[in-house]
């Protein structure tokens, strides 16, 4: 099942190169050799036969697709996972299948020869699934989906990607063609690890420092550490940051930006790529950035020079804050809860309000949220209500999938700083007051009423999802929330 985030993924911004400005380029020995590598692989697959064009077939052109690669992902279900591991003190493993989209079969394609290869007069026919067809992806999904189930795992429900052996706590998550496999018994993974070898060209990539969707995880004594430092170091380098003075917060309180369209097509483009590349960070371990990037995002089509001062900014924050980690200990036995919050009309154009929440497993946080809610709110409780909306919706969905993987999570708890938001989620007498809002909003009640969700009221100054609805001050943002959303107490 695909999630819905609030931040939509931008793009890295990089251009990809042609075929002629690849091998005639500064890494033409590199890319010749990709090259060369990638015709080997797929002659090797048996992916097209040479032929002569039959009459009225039509031919589809080919075209080398030259980047390096980046992966960008949702990652709820992977941090899910490692919480589990962590708290259960489970083995992780990590595996790379060479060439998955090759191993589908399909129907009668034709394509021409690519470039690279000797001319003689013939086409090519496929044999099997081949990149940039529609319907490869689909095809090697369904060719991996009926392996797993021969082999006795389940698919996940909430998220297809997932298979699971509940009996034994085995997890096997399933990205294009990178897989992390956690288990107790290390022995099932190494049959499990056999299996994948006869059936697929696989590559083994062990499990004491991982990389996997572009996060760094490093298993250590009694917690697990996900960070992207290099990916940020790097950042920082290409916008000539390395040396700037670091800022404590990323975005500055109170912070006004105005759609004030720019004719700079160049730094509009600039700011695009930038908040892409932010919200890629942000996306994989780094929710102290929620906020920020959400709130500029909203303007990244003006391209103007407050927008670049405004993202400048953020670069100046992940300098003094590169090495941040989430960190995930084993010591919490709450299964799940969760924070959400709101800043009535903090949009000072339209005055819509920020929805935001924070989700935890066992105490570590697997999912967090910043977004613009779509209806203008008539007061702080009808924001904070719809706020309680979008984040009991995301708990719901983790603790099914959470149950399917094991773990009997009947309820969880959902921490507000709003008490009259409480009363109208649990008091009859108080829906009223809301009728107006959109009825999909109020199936908070009824989480409410079938106990899956108890509502907690907390102040102000312990609402972790404050770091997600607007920008705070150094004291509060560094010292009474971040810390608490990262668990990493030693920076």
């Amino acid at each position: 099942m695909t999630k819905d985030y609030d931040l939509a993924m931008t793009a890295q911004g990089e251009e990809q190169l042609t075929y002629e400005e690849a091998v005639n380029g500064k890494y033409k020995e590199e890319w010749l050799k990709a090259i060369q590598a990638e015709l080997e692989a797929l002659c090797k697959n048996e992916t097209w036969k040479k032929v002569s064009l039959p009459v009225g077939k039509k031919l589809i052109d080919t075209k080398w697709v030259f980047k390096i690669k980046k992966e960008v992902a949702e990652l709820p279900t992977l941090r899910i996972l490692l919480a589990k591991a962590s708290k259960y003190n489970l083995d992780i493993q990590q595996m790379d299948v060479k060439s998955a989209f090759l191993y589908g079969n399909i129907e009668e394609v034709f394509i021409e020869k690519p470039k690279g290869m000797k001319e003689d007069g013939k086409v090519l026919k496929l044999q099997r699934s081949l990149y940039g067809l529609k319907k490869s992806p689909r095809y090697w999904n369904e060719k991996f989906n009926q392996f797993m189930i021969k082999e006795g795992f389940e698919r996940n429900k909430c998220d297809y990607c997932l298979y699971y052996k509940k009996d034994m706590k085995f997890y096997v998550l399933l990205y294009v063609d990178d897989l992390i496999l956690i288990c107790e018994d290390k022995q099932e993974i190494n049959k499990l690890k056999e299996a994948l070898q006869r059936k697929f060209e696989m590559k083994d990539l062990g499990g004491d420092n991982l990389k996997y969707l572009g996060i760094n995880i490093t298993r250590k004594k009694d917690v697990i550490e996900l960070e992207q430092e290099q990916y940020l170091k790097d950042l920082l380098k290409k916008y000539k940051m390395e040396e700037c003075k670091s800022v404590s917060t990323p975005i500055e309180q109170g912070l006004v930006l105005h759609k004030e369209e720019s004719s700079d097509k160049e730094l509009i483009k600039r700011c695009r790529q930038l908040i892409g590349s932010l919200m890629y960070a942000m996306l994989g371990t780094r929710p102290d950035l929620c906020y920020a990037l959400s709130y500029v995002s909203r303007f990244q089509s003006c391209g103007n020079e407050s927008l670049w001062k405004a993202l400048k900014r953020v670069l100046r924050y992940i300098k003094g804050t590169v090495g941040l980690k989430l960190v995930y200990r084993n010591g919490v036995n709450v299964q799940l809860q969760g924070y959400t919050d709101a800043d009535w009309a903090g949009d000072q154009g339209d005055r819509k309000s920020t929805s935001g929440y924070v989700m935890k497993v066992f105490g570590n946080t697997v999912s967090w949220s910043s977004n613009k809610q779509q209806c203008v709110s008539l007061s702080s409780t009808e924001s904070e209500y719809i706020a309680l909306a979008k984040g009991i919706a995301e708990g719901c969905w983790i603790r099914n999938l959470l149950k399917e993987i094991g773990v009997d999570c009947k309820s969880f708890n959902i921490n507000i700083d709003n008490q009259s938001a409480i009363h109208v989620a649990k008091n009859p007498e108080y829906h009223k007051r809301l009728k107006h809002i959109d009825i999909k909003y109020h199936f908070v009640r009824q989480q409410v009423e079938d106990k899956i969700v108890c509502l907690k009221y907390v102040p102000s100054g312990d609402q972790l999802a404050d770091i997600c609805t607007k920008g705070l001050s150094r004291v509060v943002f560094c010292e009474d929330k971040r810390n608490d959303i990262f668990l990493n107490f030693l920076l």
